[in-house]
């Protein structure tokens, strides 16, 4: 798999990751890293699963 294919998953797990670990910074949570990482990685699967559904053409729309 060619590293440009991997950029939007990648991408969504980086935000999701660091939005999240800010959230948790604000709000004071006793674990902000665990948690971030937790969800970027959450976020990081579900993107892959749908650029590759997308690919193979399991997901149509019409």
């Amino acid at each position: 798999m060619k590293r440009k294919q991997l950029l939007y998953p990648i991408m969504a797990g980086l935000a999701g990751s660091g939005l999240t670990f800010i959230v948790t910074l604000l709000i004071e949570s006793p674990h902000p890293f665990l948690a971030s990482l937790v969800l970027g990685f959450i976020m990081f699967e579900i993107s892959f699963y749908f650029f590759i559904a997308k690919k193979s053409g399991l997901m149509n729309y019409s």
